[in-house]
């Protein structure tokens, strides 16, 4: 139950993430594109949980690893004060 809601969490993160990241014209577009992604990983989860515990350490170390970097690269958009 606690993994459902933290799945829950994390697509509702992303969801609220996409108001102020994307720009409106391609925001339908890459919310689709990354609401198909992950509900595709998504569908390999319980294959995953069957993995010994070095091998899901490994997996989940690089996923970790790769949201990192890939946060480096965000730019939002901060308000101008006058």
């Amino acid at each position: 139950m606690t993994a459902k809601f933290g799945m829950t969490l994390a697509f509702d993160m992303i969801f609220v993430s996409f108001i102020y990241l994307i720009p409106t014209i391609l925001s339908a577009t890459v919310f689709g594109v990354s609401n198909s992604a992950a509900r595709f990983l998504n569908a390999f989860s319980s294959l995953a949980a069957e993995l010994d515990y070095v091998t899901m350490t490994i997996i989940n170390l690089g996923f970790c690893t790769a949201s990192i970097i890939a946060a480096c690269f965000l730019k939002t958009k901060l308000p101008k004060f006058i």
